[in-house]
């Protein structure tokens, strides 16, 4: 069952009817409108129109809405055909939420072909909360659109929302915005970006989970950035998209095929990508397990609390295009410096292990560290480079000091304790340690270790000499 906010009751009954009829007709009233409506039709109660309308009809009449809408769902529907949530001249948002927030209802993909579950045009403002949008990849499985097509408008996913179970991506954004503040996107799966597509759009991730999510053909297994191209008739054609990641995880995703190594387990960046908070961890590639870096035009500028570890195979990696001549470079944030929290592993595909080419400052490096075994992460000049870990100097022994104490028995015999203390190269201490019993004022050389030590006793406790023979 469908409801609408009943603060748009009175308004939707009028708005949805004069969509081709008042508009065509400008003398019709609100009762000539009621009037054309078959007599089943002609009710007083507004929400019992709007869900006998559907969900399809619905969204359609948020087009002429002039308040912010909202559509709460009581229970599961089967979706048939593509959700298209029209342009809204008056700049409302258009809201679609479970009724009840502690058991949602799903929205479940019932259609095959190549259409979108839902699509966000131009002018419109989707929001989901707190409600599932399932895919059906069990029986729609491979070549099946993404569930949420941002086509120039904006989506935004709060609390509870979850895309899912799909055989083409999550959200693919194209002339438009996601705003990601909660929910999840998961267990989805598609050739490049098996969570986020960007193409021509802008993606903003303040919060939520991006998880177990596949790239089947390699490349971008949680989010793939697509790339710019402006040299193509006369620079007429634009692709590409941006990503800035403010918060949230992208974790336990993958991207891998079955002719080689995949790249960007988490996220693929062949743009801008802008990472000032969050984390990215668990993910798999065979290159770039956390985020991959493309060569001629992919950006990669981090700062805040970002993490980017415990991926397989790499956590940021740089390549190097061998027929461009290109290195990806990493840029730090000036809005937005590296500060406390933030870890980041780096591997480049350059042998000379730049990472940073300028605008580095001492004392950064200690946010990054190096994939690599044995190799380590330094300021040099304005930059930060992947050197090998200096050798260690061996330690020595500078000296060794002898030393002994008498304690007192009953009789003629008494323990003699003696010391020998290691000083070596490195500052550390070692000491060695015998304890023998003697007679009173005995005099000799004594075993400690590999050390032979003369100990000359006196009286019952005190020591004449004490040295090092050997």
């Amino acid at each position: 069952m469908i409801r609408t906010s009943k603060k748009l009751t009175i308004t939707l009954i009028i708005t949805i009817m004069a969509v081709g009829l008042m508009a065509a007709n400008p003398g019709y009233t609100t009762a000539d409108v009621r009037e054309i409506l078959p007599a089943t039709d002609r009710r007083t109660d507004t929400l019992d129109y709007l869900n006998d309308l559907g969900i399809v009809g619905a969204i359609a009449a948020y087009g002429a809405a002039t308040e912010d809408m909202v559509i709460d769902i009581d229970a599961d529907i089967a979706i048939t055909s593509t959700l298209y949530v029209p342009a809204n001249a008056n700049g409302k948002t258009l809201t679609i939420k479970s009724a009840n927030a502690e058991s949602p209802a799903t929205l479940t993909r019932d259609f095959a072909g190549y259409d979108n579950l839902f699509t966000v045009s131009g002018g419109a403002t989707l929001i989901l909360e707190n409600i599932v949008i399932d895919g059906s990849k069990e029986t729609y499985s491979y070549g099946m659109p993404p569930l949420v097509y941002v086509a120039g408008g904006e989506f935004i996913m709060k609390d509870g929302a979850a895309l899912t179970n799909n055989g083409d991506g999550g959200v693919y954004v194209s002339r438009g915005t996601f705003t990601m503040l909660g929910g999840r996107i998961s267990h989805n799966a598609a050739s490049y970006g098996g969570g986020v597509y960007i193409s021509g759009g802008e993606f903003i991730m303040s919060g939520g989970e991006i998880s177990h999510n596949a790239a089947e053909w390699g490349f971008g297994g949680g989010v793939y950035i697509d790339y710019t191209i402006d040299d193509f008739g006369g620079g007429d054609y634009i692709a590409g998209g941006t990503f800035t990641m403010l918060g949230g995880k992208i974790i336990n995703n993958i991207a891998e095929w079955s002719y080689g190594d995949g790249y960007g387990g988490g996220v693929f960046a062949s743009d801008k990508f802008t990472m000032l908070g969050g984390e990215i961890s668990g993910n798999i590639a065979g290159f770039g397990g956390g985020v991959f870096v493309e060569s001629a035009y992919g950006e990669f500028t981090v700062g805040g609390a970002a993490v980017v570890s415990g991926n397989i195979n790499n956590n940021a990696y740089l390549s190097y295009g061998e027929y461009t001549g290109i290195q990806a470079y990493i840029t730090l944030s000036t809005e937005t410096p590296p500060a406390p929290g933030m870890n980041i592993g780096v591997q480049t595909e350059m042998q000379d292990g730049v990472i940073v080419e300028y605008g580095a400052w001492p004392g950064v490096e200690v946010y990054f560290f190096a994939d690599e075994p044995d190799r380590r992460i330094i300021h040099e000049s304005g930059m930060l480079r992947i050197t090998a870990l200096p050798e260690e100097e061996p330690v020595t022994l500078v000296g060794a000091t002898p030393s002994a104490s008498v304690r007192v028995l009953n009789g003629n015999k008494n323990d003699l304790t003696i010391t020998v203390t290691e000083i070596y190269s490195d500052g550390s201490i070692n000491k060695i340690t015998l304890t023998i019993s003697i007679n009173s004022n005995a005099a000799g050389s004594y075993q400690v270790g590999s050390y032979i030590v003369y100990v000359d006793t006196k009286g019952n406790d005190q020591i004449r000499q004490c040295y090092i023979v050997k």
